[in-house]
C-alpha cells in the first residue's frame, strides 16, 4: 500500500509503552498499546488547535501519515480478531457437532475423520492440505481464497521434514523471509498479514515451534551432553573457573551431575577444548590465548627461554602475575623446589635456566653462581 511504502522511505518510528517501533513492529502490539499509540498522535495532531488555512508542515503530514497507518494496523488486527472469535465458534459449533453425532450413533471417529468429512462438505468454500494417511495433531482447514495464494502443502511438508530430522544445533529464519519460499504470487498487505497468522497458526500448534522476533527457532532435540554444559558455563563466564564454582553451576543448569567433584574433574580434563591451569583446580577454555594453563615454573621456564642472560626475580614475578595470582617469594621458593633442578640461581636476585650457557656469568662477579 502506498503509506506503507511512504513509511519505509521516511523511516518513521513509533514512540509506544514498550519502546521505539518500526512500522513493521506496529503488527506485533496488541489492540490496547495500538491504541494508545493512536491516541497519543491524535493529541500531538491537534495540540496547535484547528486551522481552516490548508497548509500542513511537513511535521503535521508525518504525523498524519503515522495516524493513518496505526489506524489501518488496529482495523486489521480487530477485523482478524473479529474472524478469530468467529472461527472459534465454528470449531466449537463442529465439536459440539462431532460429540452429539458420536453419542446419537455410537460412534468414536476421530478429529481427522470429521476434518475430511468438512473439507467434503464444504469443499466450495474450504481446503486441506495434509495427507489423508498420516496422523497428525491438528487439522487446519484454510479458505479457498488463499489456495492459489500459498504452497501449504510445500510450508507443511518442510515444517515435518525439519521438525523429525536430528537437531544438534538450534536455528532459525527469518519468518517473512522463510514464508516468501511458499508465496505463489505477489501478496497484498491484508492477505500478507492473515497467511501470515495462518502459518504462525500451524508452526505453534502443530509443530510447537517458537515465533520469537519475528523469529522461526528449530530448536535442538538431542540431548546436551555434561561436557557441553561445562563448556557453556566457562564461555558465558567468560573467564578461567574454579571446579568448585564450575560445580555449582552445573547444579542449577545441568539434569545430570557427577557424583563428586573428583568425578567432575575428570570429566573436565576429558574435554579436548578445556584445559587446566597449574595445579589450581581452575579451567580454562583454550580458545583464551590470554590465559596460561601451566604451572608456575612452567610460565617461568617460558619466560627464561625468551631471554639470552638471566633475568631478575622482579620482571621474572612481573611476567607471571599476569596469569597467576601469587608473588615473588612464592615463585622463588617454587623454583627452587624444583626436583628437575630446571633453574639456576645467581647473586643478586637473577635467576636463569640450567640448560643454558650464560657465557659471560663467570667472568663478570655480578652474575656468578650462588
Amino acid at each position: 500500500m502506498e503509506m506503507f511504502e511512504k513509511a519505509s522511505k521516511l523511516k518513521l518510528r513509533f514512540a509506544t509503552a514498550k519502546g521505539t517501533a518500526t512500522t513493521e513492529d506496529l503488527w506485533d502490539l496488541n489492540l490496547d498499546d495500538l491504541d494508545k499509540v493512536a491516541i497519543s498522535l491524535d493529541e500531538q495532531i491537534n495540540s496547535t488547535g484547528k486551522s481552516f488555512i490548508k497548509t500542513k508542515t511537513t511535521a503535521n503530514t508525518t504525523l498524519d501519515l503515522k495516524f493513518e497507518i496505526v489506524k489501518h494496523v488496529i482495523d486489521v488486527k480487530q477485523t482478524e480478531a473479529d474472524e478469530r472469535k468467529i472461527a472459534k465458534e465454528k470449531a466449537a459449533k463442529r465439536a459440539k457437532i462431532m460429540e452429539l453425532m458420536n453419542q446419537k450413533e455410537s460412534l468414536n471417529f476421530s478429529p481427522k475423520f470429521y476434518a475430511f468429512a468438512f473439507v467434503i462438505l464444504h469443499r466450495k468454500t474450504l481446503f486441506g492440505f495434509q495427507d489423508i494417511d498420516l496422523i497428525n495433531k491438528n487439522y487446519f482447514l484454510v479458505s479457498n481464497k488463499y489456495a492459489t495464494l500459498f504452497d501449504f502443502n510445500a510450508y507443511f511438508d518442510d515444517l515435518t521434514q525439519r521438525t523429525s530430522e536430528r537437531i544438534d544445533l538450534t536455528y532459525s529464519f527469518d519468518f517473512d523471509e522463510y514464508l516468501k519460499r511458499y508465496k505463489l504470487q505477489t501478496l497484498q498487505p491484508e492477505n500478507l498479514e492473515r497467511l501470515k497468522y495462518i502459518c504462525k497458526k500451524i508452526a505453534v500448534l502443530e509443530f510447537e515451534l517458537p515465533i520469537d522476533k519475528n523469529q522461526l527457532i528449530f530448536g535442538r532435540n538431542t540431548l546436551i551432553k555434561l561436557s557441553e554444559y561445562i563448556t557453556d558455563i566457562l564461555v558465558a563466564a567468560g573467564k578461567p573457573m574454579r571446579l568448585v564454582d564450575i560445580a555449582r553451576e552445573l547444579r542449577i543448569r545441568s539434569p545430570k551431575m557427577p557424583p563428586n567433584l573428583e568425578s567432575l574433574r575428570s570429566t573436565i580434563l576429558s574435554i579436548p577444548d578445556v584445559s587446566a591451569i597449574g595445579k589450581t583446580s581452575t579451567y580454562s577454555l583454550d580458545q583464551w590465548n590470554n590465559v596460561k594453563t601451566g604451572t608456575i615454573k612452567e610460565i617461568v621456564r617460558e619466560y627464561l627461554e625468551k631471554h639470552s642472560k638471566p633475568m631478575h626475580i622482579t620482571d621474572i614475578t612481573e611476567y607471571v602475575v599476569q596469569f597467576r595470582k601469587t608473588s615473588d617469594k612464592n615463585i622463588y621458593s617454587n623454583l627452587k623446589l624444583d626436583k628437575n633442578k630446571s633453574f639456576m640461581f645467581f647473586k643478586k636476585g637473577f635467576i636463569g635456566l640450567s640448560n643454558k650457557t650464560y657465557g659471560h656469568q663467570d667472568k663478570n662477579g655480578q652474575l656468578s653462581m650462588q
